[in-house]
């Protein structure tokens, strides 16, 4: 058995099942998720591939290897944000564009608003199929209506918490859609199949539907579900029509209505359990990054706000097309984004698979020339760039603890270089006005180097220069690391003392004489 994949994709995102390489896997109730940890766990023979076979700018993956390991840097947001939409970049829109978002709202949000454009440039009507959902009572065996407001608070659920059946459901003829239900997988119509829906047989008791009119709205809400939905599936692996009397096409699929249940919150104490019933179909014009995975697509246009919540996200959407000039990214995001760590029992497992890896290579180095060469430069690169993701990832530490010491914002967008260096942004005043902030410099792994810098503020110049006389010093109480030494003239034969992060974003206070005078000096500009 030859298993393929990249672990730097998206874990399974269900509620009960995990990664296989988790150790939490072997503690779960199921048997199944137990025993395929057992099952990887006894994995002898791993062989790593290293040549990116989809993208074929060589700047942009450098980039993407970088994003694996957390270890974008300044430079490479700035690559990405080249792709940021504008005048002189617009987007070149087809039918096979896509935009990729990192959460459910906002993706239902556009598909509705890309089906009712769609259908105004088409000058149709947008129908939408509302879900029936009932209430289960006695073990399902009794169904009861909803009231109002329960069922409008329903329908507007994102689909991901009504087991993958929509509210309201957009239908456009031309549409790209995407299936969320295993319906036969092995004629490759699973969860996550694209297709474009080519016809709607509508209820007979459905009243007629409106004329497309400028003066009239665009889109025509169905009193009742349609019977059948054809979709064509490029990927269907079939010779002959499924249903001849509706389509003649071999690649169009009838698509029925679905019956799932799931939960919804009333109140924190009172939930109901709703029976819904919808078919198993979301527009395709928006999807989430775990859809998009695994997805080679032509057109891309993507948001990266958010990103910095969920591991991989980054890489997962950045990675979709095989060029950078197919790729458009919404929106200015913040460095946070791109430096996500991956979880630490992925780290855990990737050490142990190239163990493996390095195995296979002695075991084929005398068959293959110059593989050991090779080996041995993978190597060194994975451990500059796991270096270079560890200093960063201590530095925003270091930034954040900082930040939290002198009560600034802790907002993840603010922890980046170009807005940490600014005076403005992270400068604190104390009782003499004077500003003080950090800056971290990359030093030692494991003792980055800290300097600490004093500001005189604005008020302070503007004091030393109308003042002749130098005023007395005055004591000012600030907070300080414990064995913190003022810098000394550069003129001096003895400099300052490095200090550790740890103990530079100490918790201390130390009492130092300040005057007009001595905030203006060389020494602590």
């Amino acid at each position: 058995m030859i298993f393929l994949g990249d672990f730097y994709q998206f874990p399974p995102p269900t509620k009960y099942s995990t990664a296989l390489y988790d150790p939490k896997a072997s503690t779960r109730k199921q048997g199944e998720t137990a025993y395929g940890y057992l099952l990887w766990s006894g994995l002898t023979h791993c062989v790593i591939l290293y040549e990116q076979m989809r993208i074929v700018d060589a700047a942009w993956s450098q980039m993407l290897e970088r994003s694996r390991y957390a270890a974008c840097t300044e430079a490479d947001r700035a690559l990405i944000l080249t792709r940021r939409i504008s005048e002189a970049n617009p987007v070149i829109w087809t039918d096979e564009t896509r935009i990729v978002v990192g959460r459910n709202p906002l993706r239902t949000l556009l598909n509705f608003s890309a089906a009712e454009s769609a259908a105004a440039g088409n000058r149709t009507v947008a129908l939408v199929a509302v879900a029936t959902d009932t209430r289960s009572k006695t073990g399902g065996r009794v169904q009861q209506q909803l009231d109002n407001n329960v069922r409008h608070a329903a329908l507007d659920m994102p689909d991901n918490q009504t087991s993958n059946l929509p509210g309201k459901l957009p239908l456009v003829l031309g549409m790209p859609c995407l299936l969320r239900k295993n319906i036969d997988v092995l004629a490759g119509l699973s969860n996550g199949t694209c297709g474009k829906l080519v016809g709607i047989v509508l209820d007979p008791r459905e009243p007629p539907v409106p004329e497309y009119s400028f003066d009239n709205d665009a889109v025509h809400f169905l009193h009742f579900l349609p019977q059948v939905l054809l979709v064509r599936f490029p990927t269907l692996r079939r010779t002959k029509p499924v249903c001849p009397e509706l389509s003649t096409d071999p690649k169009v699929w009838p698509i029925l209505p679905a019956r799932e249940s799931f939960k919804y919150a009333v109140t924190k104490k009172l939930k109901y359990r709703l029976v819904r019933t919808q078919f198993p179909l979301v527009p395709a014009y928006a999807t989430t990054a775990h859809a998009a995975q695994g997805l080679t697509l032509k057109s891309v246009v993507c948001e990266l706000n958010g990103c910095n919540k969920l591991p991989n996200a980054s890489y997962v959407i950045l990675s979709r097309c095989k060029r950078p000039d197919d790729l458009w990214i919404m929106r200015d995001f913040p460095l946070t984004a791109l430096q996500r760590p991956p979880p630490p029992e992925l780290t855990i497992e990737m050490r142990r698979l190239e163990k493996l890896d390095d195995e296979a290579v002695q075991l084929y180095a005398k068959r293959i020339p110059g593989i050991e060469e090779e080996q041995e430069n993978n190597t060194a690169r994975r451990r500059v760039l796991r270096l270079q993701a560890l200093l960063l990832r201590r530095k925003g530490d270091a930034l954040a603890r900082r930040r939290k010491l002198h009560g600034l914002a802790t907002d993840n967008s603010k922890q980046d270089d170009h807005d940490v260096q600014d005076p403005d942004d992270c400068d604190y005043v104390t009782d003499s006005g004077i500003g003080a902030f950090y800056t971290v410099a990359s030093g030692d792994i494991d003792n980055p180097t800290c300097h600490f810098t004093v500001m005189p503020s604005a008020a302070d110049l503007a004091v030393a220069e109308n003042t002749t006389n130098a005023a007395p010093a005055a004591v000012v109480t600030r907070r300080r690391p414990p064995g913190f030494r003022e810098p000394l003239d550069t003129d001096s034969e003895t400099d300052s003392a490095g200090l550790s992060a740890d103990d530079l974003l100490s918790d201390g206070e130390t009492e130092v004489p300040s005057s007009d005078s001595d905030a203006g000096s060389d020494s602590e500009s």
